[in-house]
């Protein structure tokens, strides 16, 4: 296992938080160093953070039979909550046990970031099929084309700064710069764009930045959207829309049929969210909402049992 210098330096800090908590005045009593740093490595590795039903982190949890899961950024099956209790549900055909793979981070995020959310909280690098294709990566996360008529994607890597590959347009460098660097520093942009929500001018003035630098089919537009529906006053109706657009962007990217714990609770959004006054566009989300949900939750998961039959 492979640590970094702040983990190494927190090891023996640990040791003396544990001597304080267990009022133990003799160093000899405790535990060695070596004893903890590998309790550490192995509460820190197969540990799962507890989500709501909204997908949020509401707690850690440490499930002894999960952790037998390995990792893959294109997964097999996926990890739900109920309350503290915890189920593994295959999301598509299994030949085999030893071949389940969940995604223990956020798939739908660039190379760079799932690497170090890998290794900074588990210890290890991702090797599975999608790291392990750099270029189609950057593909995946494009950037928008300089030509407005243009709708190809500039993949995020030194592909970026040469002309575009369908219609010979080419960003300029400090565009390039800037974008490459909203995409490195995504999850910082988000944050920011989050707590304006106070101000939902200045806040969708800062998402439409954004916006003009992706490509509309980049997932990193879908946390965007997910975010601003989210905050968006119960009666704003532009949630729908926001909750929409992710969808769209799930379900380009995922295998048909989109089933992913994301994809459902974005469609039970959108469904939730609408004000069109056309309950066909809310039936359609739901009715695709119940057909995912009860795949990676199950019928008898409490947020499935409280959507209306079909």
């Amino acid at each position: 296992m492979r640590l970094s210098k702040d983990v190494m330096d927190y090891v023996p800090q640990l040791r003396l938080i544990l001597a304080k908590y267990l009022g133990i005045d003799d160093p000899r009593d405790l535990p060695s160093e070596q004893v903890i740093f590998e309790m550490f490595g192995k509460v820190k590795c197969n540990s799962y953070g507890i989500l709501d039903d909204d997908l949020i982190t509401c707690g850690v949890g440490l499930y002894l039979n999960a952790s037998v899961f390995d990792h893959s950024c294109r997964p097999n099956a996926c990890q739900i909550f109920d309350g503290a209790r915890i189920y593994i549900r295959a999301t598509e055909d299994i030949a085999d046990f030893s071949e389940v793979r969940i995604s223990y981070i956020d798939r739908f995020a660039p190379l760079k970031q799932r690497q170090d959310h890998i290794f900074e909280g588990y210890f290890f690098t991702c090797t599975c099929s999608s790291c392990s294709n750099p270029s189609k990566d950057a593909e995946m996360f494009a950037l928008r084309c300089a030509n407005p008529k243009c709708d190809h994607g500039i993949p995020c890597d030194q592909r970026a700064y040469l002309p575009c590959s369908a219609c010979q347009t080419s960003l300029a460098p400090e565009v390039a710069d800037a974008t490459l660097l909203t995409v490195a520093n995504f999850s910082k942009t988000l944050d920011e764009i989050a707590k304006k929500a106070g101000d939902l001018v200045e806040m969708r003035a800062a998402a439409a930045t954004v916006e003009r630098s992706l490509h509309p089919m980049n997932p990193l537009l879908a946390s965007l959207y997910s975010t601003l529906g989210r905050v968006m006053p119960p009666t704003d109706e532009n949630a729908e829309e926001f909750f929409g657009k992710a969808a769209d962007i799930y379900r380009h990217w995922l295998p048909s049929p989109a089933v992913d714990p994301l994809m459902g609770w974005t469609c039970l959004e959108a469904a939730y969210e609408s004000r069109s006054g056309d309950p066909a566009p809310s039936r359609r989300y739901l009715v695709e909402a119940q057909q995912i949900l009860h795949i990676t939750h199950g019928p008898d998961h409490p947020l499935c049992r409280k959507l209306p039959r079909f």
